[in-house]
């Protein structure tokens, strides 16, 4: 080899290092993830996408009368999921679409229109789809459901098989699925503190609505078959103790950050005068596998904590959080259960969600006066504003 050659093999080595070892330039040579959302068009919701490899432009996904919201990707980018608006024989109900890429054709997830069901995600890997249903059934009854509670249900979407993840007197919202769906993370609400005739009363009127669903069952063969859910529902021992006001609001810096075991503070006393001062919704953190047999809570006590997000080998979970007074993105080493704020603004973050390989965070902000899209790395460094609209964008979600 000439020396003019051994200078060029040189400097071409040095470019590879630069390009893959030094910080941030490894991220901006990977830099091919997509941005999904959802922002207002003449009044309603659709669905754009964004290419970061050229942020600037955005493509527009869906056109329906009815708008479209909550958009959820596969990691390969081809296909995503959301819900909206759609005329039926029960009126207006809220069911789930999805689109392959570059198609843009939009199909109906679902073959039950009986009951509401949005807030769609994608696994990282497009085999399983998590979402909130307000009733759960089985199978189509053939009337209109009578319950407004929020449930988590997880489904192949090859429809081979389906999972009622919760079971509670409760809304659950927000969920998340690993790389393999095989793990759902999601929040429990929890509204206020029911008195003891209160909780037996709504016992009595959820054991009453699941027998009436039995006997209106139908056996279809078609039908989606769901996995068997445990006699004795686990969280059904938790909850109760959960409702105390003593584990809402935000206990600043001094927050545990310790997983706490599922029996712990069972004889939590109830605090009046925290109850009047702590009366809006508290919100907790759990995550099961998904067949349903494996709930643990994630977010201590402390304070609230909801809309997580994580990376497909689990490694870390974003977070939007109260805990020091404002609305904030956190993010959970999920082996130590350690935590870290990522942002620091008067205004409200929140909506986070985490890139499959855990480097790239989006995520809600208001702090230009209306919502808008912002992307920051895992440390909370490298902040950008994606979208500049004067109208309210929200819900990202990344590959």
């Amino acid at each position: 080899m000439t020396r003019k050659n051994a200078f060029l093999f040189v400097i071409f080595i040095c470019g590879l290092l630069v390009t893959f070892f030094i910080p941030g330039q490894a991220d901006a040579a990977k830099n091919d993830y997509k941005v999904v959302y959802q922002s207002m068009v003449d009044e309603e919701f659709q669905i754009f996408i964004i290419d970061l490899k050229n942020p600037s432009t955005h493509t527009k996904l869906t056109h329906g009368e009815y708008g479209s919201k909550h958009p959820s990707i596969t990691t390969d980018g081809k296909r995503i999921y959301y819900y909206h608006w759609t005329p039926t024989s029960w009126g207006d109900m809220e069911l789930l679409y999805y689109q392959n890429l570059p198609e843009c054709k939009e199909h109906l997830v679902q073959r039950n229109k009986i009951h509401e069901e949005n807030d769609p995600c994608i696994s990282r890997d497009g085999s399983v789809l998590a979402y909130r249903s307000n009733q759960a059934i089985q199978t189509e009854t053939g009337s209109m459901p009578n319950s407004n509670n929020w449930e988590i249900l997880c489904v192949k979407t090859d429809f081979s098989v389906a999972s009622r993840i919760t079971q509670t007197m409760n809304d659950e919202t927000a969920p998340c699925l690993n790389g393999t769906g095989d793990v759902v993370y999601f929040s429990i609400i929890v509204e206020k503190d029911f008195t003891e005739a209160e909780k037996e009363a709504k016992r009595e009127a959820a054991e009453n609505n699941e027998e009436e669903n039995e006997t209106e069952e139908s056996k279809d063969e078609a039908t989606v078959k769901f996995m068997p859910l445990a006699k004795h529902f686990p969280l059904a021992s938790m909850i109760d103790p959960m409702m105390y006001p003593s584990m809402g609001g935000g206990s600043g810096a001094n927050a545990s950050t310790q997983k706490l075991d599922d029996d712990d503070d069972d004889n939590t006393e109830i605090d009046e005068e925290s109850w009047e001062f702590n009366h809006y919704n508290v919100y907790y953190i759990f995550r099961n596998t998904f067949d349903g047999e494996n709930l643990e809570r994630i977010t201590p006590r402390d304070y609230n904590a909801w809309h997580p997000s994580v990376d497909a080998d689990e490694k870390w979970m974003v977070f939007a959080s109260d805990m020091d007074g404002n609305d904030e993105i956190y993010i959970m080493d999920l082996e130590s259960y350690e935590i870290k704020r990522l942002t620091e603004d008067g205004g409200y973050d929140g909506n986070p969600m985490i890139s499959h390989d855990g480097q790239v965070i989006v995520f809600v902000s208001d702090r230009d006066g209306d919502k808008e899209i912002f992307r920051m790395n895992r440390n909370g460094g490298d902040l950008v504003q994606l979208t500049y609209n004067e109208v309210e964008d929200d819900n990202p979600a990344i590959t």
